[in-house]
């Protein structure tokens, strides 16, 4: 647990977002059973886009993961996924959240 904490202190500080923040995002992939790096992968996705959309972490991991199970996302394509959906949402005059 100590290991995680400085982990998530220091990916959350490199991106602009609170710990709690990033330990919330990280939970819902914990749950899901994901490993270590996967979770870490996941979760500065996660708080990449809350950091756009002004959403809270916990709200875009589970909106994430709902698009990342449906499509059957491998964990390396994680973002790129993230990245068609910030396309879309841009040539559609909407947003992401």
């Amino acid at each position: 647990m100590a290991r995680f904490a400085t982990q998530a202190n220091k990916a959350a500080k490199s991106l602009g977002a609170a710990t709690k923040d990033y330990s919330n995002a990280s939970l819902i992939y914990y749950q899901q059973g994901l490993s270590e790096k996967d979770v870490q992968a996941r979760a500065n996705t996660t708080l990449k886009v809350a950091n756009v959309t002004g959403q809270s972490g916990q709200a875009v991991s589970e909106q994430l993961t709902a698009v990342w199970n449906g499509y059957k996302v491998a964990n390396e394509e994680a973002e790129l996924y993230v990245d068609k959906l910030a396309a879309v949402a841009d040539s559609s005059a909407s947003n992401m959240s």
